[in-house]
């Protein structure tokens, strides 16, 4: 694992890069790690460790903010994105 080099709020965000297209993701202030995977070019999963909440998308916003209507976001959440670009050149 290894933290993004921006913050969110004041906690970084952990990007843990498993395969070539999925992410385990959280911060250091805690709470539920979200799974990221980029299933083809234009879909995008989204989930919550542990939890049986999903969100799917054309991109990874659009996928968080399916994931949002489903379970309250957490504010560090809008910083996935870059944190993404940043640890792996990964852009949504």
């Amino acid at each position: 694992m290894r933290p993004a080099p921006g913050e969110w709020g004041g906690d970084a965000i952990i990007v843990e890069v498993t395969n070539a297209d999925e992410w385990i993701v959280t911060a250091s202030c805690g709470g539920r790690s979200l799974h990221v995977f980029r299933v083809t070019a234009g879909d995008w999963l989204v989930s919550e460790v542990g939890r049986r909440t999903e969100g799917r998308g054309a991109d990874l916003d659009e996928a968080l903010a399916a994931l949002s209507r489903a379970q309250p976001a957490a504010d560090w959440w809008r910083g996935i994105p870059a944190a993404l670009k940043a640890a792996s050149g990964v852009v949504s």
